[in-house]
């Protein structure tokens, strides 16, 4: 990892409720979808959300629950086993699902999420393999394939996710090269292309997404610099999906 990479140690917290996915990490926060309405919240009872925190010392995930007026509550079983140097977290698009990236155990956590009570169960293989030093984690809105960025392979590994379970399989040709050291991942909100920070280059890269194979193609041109020791991305989501 870069001196930078090195300075930065996440907690990240994937807030999950009706409409709402937040990220924390460290010092910046990262926001896909569109926020909930006060009557929307109310009207959802006592419990609004769930908020996971990757615990990267202790390898494990907490889990809180987070009631209408913002208040956190551990919930029974937190923390959660997942894997050395637990790191970035993506759940599918209808909160069923959990992916924890592990980067001293090189391989992701998978967990089926109790969506009444935030309790977390390891699916079916628990622990997928991936390259070396995994990092960031993207989910598509379809819920049909998983990203990880090995920073230490410079490559990204693919996985098909199974819709009933949980559980991953890599996709031919995975993992995917081209890349310099990745950290953070990001899909666009329609899942068509995945945009990877690579740390060393400090530069942006752009893939096109195959929607039914989830592999992975160079968008011509799309390498482009950004700032020194790029680390966290997202894109926006279309202003129509906020209305």
């Amino acid at each position: 990892m870069t001196s930078g990479a090195n300075r930065f140690r996440a907690l990240h917290a994937a807030f999950q409720g009706s409409g709402l996915f937040l990220v924390l990490v460290v010092s910046f926060l990262l926001i896909s979808g569109c926020s909930m309405s006060r009557s929307s919240m109310n009207s959802m009872g006592a419990t609004s959300a769930f908020v996971f925190v990757a615990n990267s010392g202790s390898g494990t995930v907490s889990v809180f629950a987070m009631s209408t007026s913002g208040m956190l509550s551990p919930v029974s079983g937190s923390p959660f086993p997942a894997g050395a140097g637990a790191e970035f977290m993506a759940v599918d698009s209808v909160h069923k699902f959990l992916y924890v990236s592990n980067q001293d155990a090189n391989n992701l956590s998978a967990f089926s999420i109790n969506t009444s009570t935030g309790m977390l169960t390891p699916v079916p293989g628990a622990h997928f393999s991936t390259g070396a030093v995994p990092h960031g984690v993207a989910v598509d809105m379809m819920g049909k394939f998983a990203f990880v960025g090995n920073q230490n392979d410079n490559s990204i590994s693919v996985f098909s996710i199974n819709s009933a379970n949980g559980s991953l399989t890599p996709i031919a040709g995975s993992p995917f090269t081209g890349i310099d050291s990745p950290f953070g991942l990001a899909l666009n909100p329609a899942g068509t292309f995945l945009y990877v920070n690579n740390v060393n280059t400090s530069t942006v890269s752009a893939f096109r997404v195959d929607g039914t194979t989830g592999a992975l193609t160079a968008v011509a041109g799309s390498l482009l610099p950004t700032g020194t020791t790029p680390i966290g991305l997202t894109p926006t989501p279309p202003a129509s999906s906020c209305s």
